[in-house]
C-alpha cells in the first residue's frame, strides 16, 4: 500500500479493514467510526449537568451549612449587655416619646449585637424542622421581639412547642435589625 493511501485510510477498530478517513461507518462491518459533533455537544453537556448535580451544593444546603456555622459561633460569643428593658424598650415600644431619628440611631447601633435575654412569650410558630419564631409578649417594661430559635434536639423542640402565653424563654440570639418596632433575632438558641 502506497504512502499516500495510507494517510486517507484509517482501519477500523471492530474488523481491522481499511476505511477512508471521511467514512462515517466501515462499508465492511458497519461499525460507526466517528461521531457527530451534536452527539459530541450533548455528551459535553449531560457530562456538566451530572457534574452540578452531583457535586454542586443546592442552595438550601448551602444555606443549611451557613446557618449550623452562624449557630456554632453563636453558641461561643460573649452576648452583649444590651438589655430588653430601659432604652430599648423605652424607644421602640408603641406610646414612646422617641423620634424616627431616634429610632433609626438606635437600631443601626444595637444591629450585630449578641444577646441573651430572658422574654415572656405571646406568640409561637415552627417555619420549618428545627426552626421556630417566637414572638415576645410586648409590655411597657420590654422591648417587642422577634425570635428565629434553631432547636439542637427533639427535647429543645418539644419545649419550644409546648411553650404558652406569658411563659418565658431564654435565649441567646443575634439582633439583626428592628422592624415594625420590633427587635428581629436571627439566628437564636435556647438556653438554661
Amino acid at each position: 500500500m502506497s504512502k499516500d493511501k495510507k494517510k486517507r485510510t484509517v482501519s477500523c477498530k471492530s474488523c481491522e479493514q481499511e476505511v477512508a478517513k471521511s467514512a462515517n461507518k466501515c462499508p465492511h462491518c458497519g461499525e460507526v467510526l466517528k461521531t457527530s459533533a451534536g452527539v459530541k455537544v450533548l455528551t459535553v453537556l449531560a457530562m456538566i449537568v451530572a457534574f452540578y448535580i452531583f457535586f454542586v451544593p443546592s442552595s438550601d444546603e448551602v444555606r443549611q451549612l451557613n446557618i449550623q456555622e452562624e449557630l456554632a459561633a453563636l453558641a461561643q460569643s460573649e452576648p452583649s449587655s444590651l438589655s430588653p428593658k430601659g432604652d430599648l424598650a423605652e424607644t421602640f415600644n408603641m406610646l414612646s416619646e422617641n423620634t424616627d431619628i431616634q429610632r433609626d440611631n438606635l437600631a443601626e447601633r444595637i444591629t450585630g449585637s449578641t444577646v441573651q435575654w430572658n422574654l415572656p412569650v405571646y406568640e409561637v410558630r415552627k417555619l420549618s424542622e428545627g426552626r421556630y419564631r417566637v414572638q415576645s409578649a410586648t409590655t411597657g417594661s420590654v422591648v417587642g421581639t422577634f425570635i428565629n430559635i434553631y432547636t439542637r434536639s427533639p427535647e429543645e423542640e418539644a419545649y419550644v412547642e409546648s411553650l404558652k402565653l406569658e411563659d418565658t424563654i431564654s435565649f441567646k440570639g443575634k439582633i439583626t435589625g428592628v422592624r415594625l418596632r420590633s427587635v428581629q433575632i436571627d439566628p437564636a438558641l435556647l438556653t438554661n
